[in-house]
């Protein structure tokens, strides 16, 4: 279950990339497959693997004394579980533990794997491992005060980055808005539950941390939308800026500069 999870996720334009490359005689070496490679595929295939070695790492240590869940396992046993939710939460929503028994650290950090999903060109949700690493990639090099954005030897547009970042920005939006009208829906149900419930949600990972079924119709009525939100908001966002920037260029104008402080 866990290869096929991942296999979904990873996208078709990876599978491509692979087979495209994979040699046709029997000398095979990892390093020239590596560098044949497209950026892309490399990108997916990393982050990927940092994700689900470090949801696994995460999930093991805050749960690995939890009776409920991990406690009563041996290491072996524990080790897999572990592996197992971090990959349910890139888009699949099987569990092999009970996810209302969790602690409260491990909901959290499964926020923010659950936002980032799968790949593009995939069966994942989220905003995508590559928005996710333009975003990264745009901190680090604010940070080194870089004059070019650079990955794998490789000088990323800046188009990339506005994209990534107005997907993450209308994801953080929409999730804003759930979050606070289902707070005002079912006040009865606690905070990091209702979250837990709209990440999933917009993410559509279709894990549940026990409260769906005592959520309000009004409630009911925000999960549908963001799931329907979810599934069709990164192509729909993507083909906007696309529209735009085709507009742009049948417009010339071009206002005077000016300067706006940040942080």
């Amino acid at each position: 279950v866990c290869g096929l999870i991942i296999t979904g996720g990873l996208g078709f334009a990876v599978w491509f990339d692979l087979r495209r490359v994979l040699p046709e005689k029997k000398t095979f070496s990892w390093k020239r497959l590596w560098t044949r490679l497209s950026l892309h595929s490399r990108l997916v295939l990393v982050v990927t693997g940092a994700l689900l070695g470090s949801g696994t790492l995460l999930i093991l240590l805050v749960e690995f004394t939890n009776p409920d869940t991990l406690g009563w396992m041996s290491f072996p046993q524990k080790v897999m579980a572990a592996f197992f939710q971090s990959t349910t939460l890139r888009t699949a929503g099987f569990s092999t533990i009970d996810f209302s028994l969790l602690r409260g650290a491990s909901l959290f950090i499964m926020l923010f794997y659950m936002i980032i999903g799968g790949s593009p060109g995939g069966t994942a949700g989220g905003i995508k491992t590559t928005t996710f690493s333009m975003l990264f990639v745009l901190i680090v090099s604010e940070i080194r005060d870089a004059g070019n954005m650079t990955l794998f030897k490789r000088t990323l547009p800046a188009g990339t980055f506005h994209k990534a970042f107005a997907i993450t920005l209308t994801y953080a939006c929409v999730l804003i808005m759930a979050i606070f009208l289902l707070t005002l829906s079912d006040p009865e149900i606690g905070f990091l539950p209702i979250a837990f419930e709209a990440f999933s949600a917009i993410a559509t990972v279709g894990l549940s941390a026990g409260v769906t079924p005592l959520l309000s119709a009004l409630g009911k009525i925000v999960i549908i939308a963001l799931m329907y939100i979810g599934r069709v908001g990164p192509i729909t966002i993507v083909l906007s800026l696309m529209r735009m920037k085709q507009n742009r260029k049948t417009n010339n104008l071009v206002y005077p500069h000016g300067d706006v402080l940040i942080g």
